[in-house]
């Protein structure tokens, strides 16, 4: 199918890498793919949006590291789908016993619209206050809750994002279908203890130790998408972890 050049999609603010992969993250958000269908090659992708190779590769390669895509040598790149394990893998960080997946559960507590402070607003990159959604999720384990996240997303980059997790989910997958394809987190770690509200959520005492984890996600164009302080009782497992790393 011939990418019609869309001034709406195309925005000549963006690198022209980054415009071609919007596009095709629109196409397979629109079923022209589907999970486990190969792409057409590069050369075919090239002529249809009339790019050169090398934007092609670096549009392909910006999806295969968000998960959406993955190349098989030799076969070609397939798709994965916005809902795959890579960015559970990638941006879910308990751990039980080192394995790569906890089986985190999400229960939606929360969602409701709000202004941002102004330093709400600034780590989300805006100046000046903005509106955002709040969204509110338990996380669990065996039923059991280990986790407690509160985030926040602009309202003018997500409208209707409350109509999409109804009932909770790993919410990296939702900015996905907008486009945001979340590739890094800058994250600060503390420990704390528990108040009376976190109490209640997680089910411990007032005063249990609570790692902290204030995060900021970026999209692969460094763009801030998500303000993140979560909450995690790592004493409700004995092989339960936080794993991230310092860079």
């Amino acid at each position: 199918m011939k990418a019609e050049p869309h001034p709406s999609r195309m925005a000549v603010a963006k690198p022209l890498y980054s415009q071609v992969r919007d596009v095709l993250l629109k196409r397979i958000g629109e079923g022209e793919w589907g999970a486990g269908d190969a792409l057409p090659n590069e050369f075919m992708l090239a002529s249809d949006f009339g790019v050169s190779i090398g934007t092609i590769r670096r549009a392909i390669e910006g999806l295969e590291e968000t998960g959406v895509l993955k190349r098989l040598q030799g076969r070609g790149t397939f798709v994965a789908g916005p809902g795959s394990m890579a960015l559970d893998d990638k941006f879910c960080r308990l751990r039980l016993a080192g394995r790569p997946a906890t089986g985190l559960g999400y229960e939606l507590d929360g969602i409701a619209g709000r202004d941002a402070s102004v330093s709400e607003a600034r780590a989300l990159g805006h100046p000046e206050p903005v509106g955002v959604t709040e969204i509110r999720q338990r996380l669990t384990i065996e039923g059991e809750p280990v986790g407690y996240e509160v985030s926040l997303v602009t309202v003018a980059r997500f409208p209707r994002i409350e109509t999409q997790i109804p009932y909770g989910q790993m919410l990296y997958r939702v900015l996905a279908d907008y486009g945001a394809l979340v590739t890094r987190s800058v994250e600060k770690i503390a420990a704390v203890m528990a108040d009376e509200d976190l109490a209640g959520e997680l089910g411990v005492g007032v005063g249990q130790p609570l790692l902290e984890v204030r995060r900021i996600a970026l999209t692969i164009d460094k763009e801030p998408v998500e303000l993140r302080r979560s909450h995690y009782n790592l004493a409700r497992f004995p092989d339960l972890t936080y794993d991230t790393f310092i860079i």
